[in-house]
């Protein structure tokens, strides 16, 4: 299975990897970093201001994803259940999330996707 995060913003496809040891936020050293390539200056820039250095981690398990909250400024918010009815990720707690649930930090959401196929097939 492959499982990713897509950056509605930017319009670009993040992966996620098979562990529980990736990060999101603004920042290199982030096993994903929510900014656009380059430059700092500009309205991209701006458009990434609320996503903290260290956002969130996440833990990709075979039992599905688990978003938690580093600390971050601005919260992280998921729509756990994939029906718009977004809760706010406790610092030190993690939430499970679904294929097709967004995630939002600062300006930005993210969509999980999973990508299952067997023997090379879509399903």
């Amino acid at each position: 299975m492959k499982a990713s995060l897509y950056d509605t913003v930017f319009e670009k496809e993040h992966p996620i990897p098979d562990n529980c040891s990736s990060t999101v936020g603004r920042l290199e050293g982030n096993g994903i970093v929510l900014r656009p390539e380059g430059s700092y200056k500009g309205t991209q820039w701006i458009q990434s201001r609320g996503v903290s250095g260290f956002h969130f981690a996440i833990c990709n398990t075979s039992g599905g994803l688990l978003v938690g909250d580093l600390g971050s400024l601005y919260g992280t918010l998921v729509d756990v259940e994939g029906n718009g009815n977004y809760v706010r990720v406790k610092k030190d707690s993690v939430v499970p999330v679904k294929p097709g649930s967004r995630i939002i930090v600062g300006p930005k959401t993210l969509k999980y996707e999973l990508d299952v196929r067997i023997n090379g097939e879509d399903n």
